[in-house]
């Protein structure tokens, strides 16, 4: 009743007894599935040949032992059957991955008819129609890898990217928000004059000169700019490189700008704490995220004995700390250090002549607008000077919270034994709350919205205070006024005696990233366009620290410059430094292995002779980062006039 015969099988397919070329051609496309018999799920000779294997030489027991078949996907396959069987559908389908016998993987696409009242099949047996659609997949892989590289050239690049034609008309642009605090650049500036940017005077007589000498100089021209939109001024240096139609009439010019608002910010905010620290009493370190010292006012050095340039890059506790320091305090600062937590208490030091001096002292760490600890900053005071040092340090809390604020990064915290929760200030402006909200567990939870991300919290909550595992989890709230945003939720737990006593962490507004995700998804054929119109060729040179190198990825610009494909270079990496002129060859080598070293820009310019024999200029910008095994190069090759070339 069960046994399955080729002439069964036949007559499955046809509706009848059948035993011709047809029949034997439709073999290579169909086989039978039996969800409620699995022993009876069929193979024809055909299939199992196409799959590499030769039937003549084991049994049907022997068959039923070959998995060729994903297991995962049989699976799924099996259940969406017999739930379609169950609903009464007739037909259902879904794309499976096989492996052939050497190893390759298939990926078929299967539509199943149910065949149910078969008299020679017990259960409801489905007859299933394959069609091998590897080669799609393939592409559709290829592609995404190639719009994944492409994208990351593009960004590489700069943090806005825009087109402006011969008549001052912005044509087109992208902008690059991985770092939410770029603005974005409004839509209804394109194509619309650059006087309706928002530029300066000066800065839109900039911008006209560097189009008119990157046309006539044909070498890019940089400059320096500012937008203001809705009162929020944004700078930027930029590239402007043009254009230009067989004539040599402009067509448009492409500027490539870095947003450079941040760090501008930054040294406004480095400058007024150092001005303030320089007016006080108090005893400031500034270490970067490592604890090496950055910078130290005057006080400290008239205290300590101990100058700026003396201990510049060293650790703190390396020549304060003496005999006499307390172990247990030294401790709570490495651990507060580590983690990347405030930490404040007494501590006994030492001066540089050996003079022993306690301090009251707080260390806090200031987070960038991405959450990451960007330095720490201490300050210490003579416990005699307590209530001024309270003052002191009233005023540095205001400031990190300012710069928390600005990151939209705020704290938190929950006390097990007392069952009580802490909030900072700006974890309550996320929520969109007033200052005297209190927070309870029982009102956090319910912040989260409700289903997948009110569930996952829920669960990595009591993992963390059950088996004290720390989270890092991203997940939706809606806040008091009902706007759903996207955060970042990250905790970390203390444990003492096996149980769970705090769970602390940070809190992070990331909805523009989430949506920017959404964006970039949607901007791939525009950054495609774009990349098109960039001059010169675009790449991705990869090198290990062996020294051996390859390219994952180089535009089709490569043959307007070498005369070789993008075809050819990828196949064979090595003719990028055979078609160098030989006096070149020593200098571009050693500039790259230089960026490998400190990981600084690569630039250079240097001759290249093409496949024809011409010899040309060309000049090669790119950043460089690291990976695991070495460094990772993304930027471009553009031709150049002699005469500007930089040797």
């Amino acid at each position: 009743m069960n046994e399955m015969t080729p002439a069964i099988f036949r007559n499955l397919i046809t509706g009848k007894p059948a035993q011709n070329l047809l029949v034997e051609k439709l073999e290579q496309h169909y086989w039978l599935l039996n969800p409620d018999h699995l022993e009876t799920t069929w193979f024809p000779d055909a299939i199992w040949e196409s799959m590499g294997f030769e039937t003549v030489t084991f049994s049907e027991t022997e068959k039923q032992q070959i998995d060729f078949v994903h297991l995962d996907d049989l699976d799924a396959f099996l259940e969406m059957v017999r739930s379609c069987s169950e609903k009464g559908q007739k037909t259902c389908e879904k794309t499976i991955r096989c492996w052939h016998k050497d190893g390759a993987q298939l990926w078929w696409h299967c539509k199943a008819i149910s065949v149910a009242g078969t008299e020679t099949l017990a259960g409801d047996p489905w007859l299933v129609r394959k069609t091998d659609i590897t080669e799609e997949k393939q592409k559709e892989m290829a592609m995404s890898t190639a719009n994944q590289n492409l994208r990351k050239i593009l960004f590489g690049l700069g943090d806005l990217v825009f087109a402006v034609d011969k008549n001052f008309i912005v044509t087109q642009y992208i902008q690059n928000r991985d770092n939410e605090l770029l603005f974005t650049l409004p839509s209804q500036f394109v194509n619309k004059h650059l006087k309706e940017m928002g530029l300066a005077d000066e800065d839109l007589r900039l911008f006209i000169i560097a189009i008119h000498e990157s046309k006539e100089e044909g070498v890019p021209q940089l400059l320096e700019f500012k937008l203001t939109v809705n009162g929020k001024p944004e700078y930027y240096t930029a590239t402007a490189s043009s254009l230009k139609d067989e004539d040599g009439q402009l067509l448009e010019t492409i500027f490539i700008a870095t947003n450079v608002t941040e760090k501008r910010l930054a040294e406004v905010r480095l400058q007024e704490l150092s001005l303030v620290g320089s007016k006080t009493t108090d005893l400031t370190i500034i270490t970067d995220p490592f604890c090496r010292i950055t910078w130290v006012n005057q006080a400290f050095e008239d205290h300590t004995g101990y100058t700026l340039e003396e201990i510049a890059g060293k650790d703190p506790a390396s020549f304060l700390h003496g005999p006499e320091s307390d172990p247990e305090t030294i401790d709570k600062v490495d651990n507060a250090l580590k983690t990347k937590i405030p930490v404040q208490g007494m501590m006994l030091n030492y001066s540089k002549d050996g003079r022993k001096y306690w301090v009251d002292f707080r260390i806090d760490p200031v987070f960038n607008e991405v959450g990451m600890c960007s330095h720490f900053i201490s300050i210490e005071r003579d416990v005699t000077e307590r209530k001024k040092a309270e003052e002191e340090l009233a005023s540095t809390r205001a400031y990190l919270l300012e710069t928390n604020r600005v990151g939209k990064v705020g704290g938190w915290s929950y006390d097990v034994a007392t069952d009580k929760v802490f909030w900072t200030d700006v974890t309550r402006e996320i929520h969109e709350l007033p200052e005297d909200f209190e927070p309870t567990v029982e009102k956090v939870i319910q912040f989260y919205k409700e289903g997948e991300s009110r569930q996952k919290y829920f669960e990595v909550g009591m993992n963390a205070i059950k088996n004290g595992i720390p989270y890092d989890v991203e997940l939706q709230i809606v806040t008091a006024t009902g706007k759903d945003v996207w955060v970042r939720a990250i905790g970390k737990v203390d444990f003492k005696d096996g149980a769970c006593t705090r769970l602390y962490g940070t809190f992070q507004d990331i909805d523009s990233f989430k949506k920017v995700e959404n964006e970039l998804k949607e901007s791939t054929l525009r950054l495609q366009n774009l990349t098109n119109h960039v001059p010169g060729c675009l790449y991705q040179y990869e090198m290990k620290e062996d020294g051996s190198f390859h390219l994952p990825y180089v535009s089709e610009g490569i043959f307007g410059l070498s005369e070789f494909t993008f075809e050819q270079v990828q196949e064979k990496p090595s003719l990028i430094f055979e078609f160098i002129h030989q006096d070149d060859v020593q200098r571009v080598q050693s500039a790259i292995h230089h960026s490998f070293a400190t990981m600084e820009q690569w630039q250079c310019d240097y001759r290249i002779i093409t496949r024809s024999g011409k010899v040309k200029w060309v000049r090669g910008i790119s950043r460089p980062q690291k990976f695991d095994t070495g460094v990772s190069w993304f930027g471009f090759l553009q031709e150049i006039n002699p005469s500007s070339a930089q040797v």
